[in-house]
């Protein structure tokens, strides 16, 4: 598993969810087979498809 950096967090933020700017503050992930898995404050997980 490995965690993103401020600026990747602030890259994911703006692509995926820019709803939650500035409440996104550790993710998580891990590359699995098909499939890129993040884990967001330690809570949410969400998956995209390769």
């Amino acid at each position: 598993m490995k965690n993103l950096n401020r600026i990747e967090i602030k890259e994911f933020t703006n692509k995926y969810f820019p709803q939650y700017k500035g409440d996104i503050r550790k993710v998580s992930y891990i590359i699995y087979k098909d499939r890129i898995e993040y884990l967001i404050n330690d809570g949410v997980l969400f998956k995209i498809m390769l």
